[in-house]
């Protein structure tokens, strides 16, 4: 089945829908009614399947059930990290699933802080792949800095430990100083900077990983956690796609800036 193309796929579906409506036919009776409102839908439903032009669609959903057509944009991301080599199924078979999920977050920026970026090489050319733009920084100085300056941002990717001194402001453990400034931020003045979702990624194990991330996942919007690019992606799909989902409110007209 895996290379049947859509033509036939819409063939075999509009078969097996009025299959449905024969069986139906044949062993209902509703009221004493064989041409009942189902009926006439299963048999509507067949003719839709052939007349749609599916390669225009990127899903459909009903009955609980989603079915991707589209799925260009996953499909591209494997493409480019070649991970029919890598065999990694179950990373393949999570972006496929979530095809239309992708296509929705698209254009989606994240500030990643990791003090080594160069680990993270795999994982950010599958964001861009994916159509996420990531800007890269080090140290919770250079992304405070960043987000002052620019806080058009949906969410944080971070790691756990580095070096830092955010510790000194919540009393948190001195070299968990992702989670410490993660902490911080949630103080921030501006509300973007303060309410933005943030996901950590550390290679701990998972108690590990829940006991150090406590104090950011204590307090509002909670942390996600993750320690493998599964967890990572699933995470980030999620967080933005939320974030997506609630439309960015645009002023009508510039609000004039006060002289000091």
């Amino acid at each position: 089945m895996k290379n049947i193309k859509p033509p036939i796929v819409k063939i075999l579906l509009s078969i097996s829908v009025i299959l449905l409506a024969i069986i139906r036919f044949i062993f209902f009776d509703t009221l004493g009614e064989k041409i009942d409102p189902i009926f006439l839908f299963l048999l509507a439903s067949a003719v839709a399947i052939l007349i749609l032009p599916w390669e225009r669609l990127e899903s459909i959903k009903a009955g609980g059930i989603e079915l991707s057509l589209n799925k260009k944009q996953a499909e591209r991301a494997l493409k480019g990290l070649d991970l029919d080599r890598m065999e990694n199924k179950q990373l393949k078979e999570m972006l496929l699933s979530k095809a239309s999920e992708i296509e929705l977050i698209k254009g989606s920026r994240i500030l990643w802080i990791d003090d080594n970026p160069h680990n993270l090489i795999g994982e950010r050319r599958l964001l861009r792949e994916l159509g996420l733009e990531v800007v890269m920084v080090i140290s919770s100085e250079m992304a405070e800095e960043i987000l002052n300056i620019d806080n058009d941002f949906d969410m944080i990717i971070s790691d756990v430990q580095r070096k830092g001194t955010s510790y000194k402001l919540n009393n948190g453990i001195q070299i968990h100083e992702g989670v410490n400034f993660i902490v911080k931020l949630r103080n921030h003045k501006d509300l973007i900077i303060k309410t933005l979702p943030v996901a950590f990624y550390a290679a701990y194990s998972w108690d590990r990983l829940k006991k150090f991330t406590k104090p950011a996942r204590e307090i509002r919007p909670k942390a996600e956690i993750s320690n493998t690019i599964e967890g990572l992606l699933n995470n980030i799909i999620m967080i933005l796609s939320e974030v997506r989902s609630n439309p960015i409110k645009v002023r009508s007209e510039k609000k004039p800036t006060r002289i000091k």
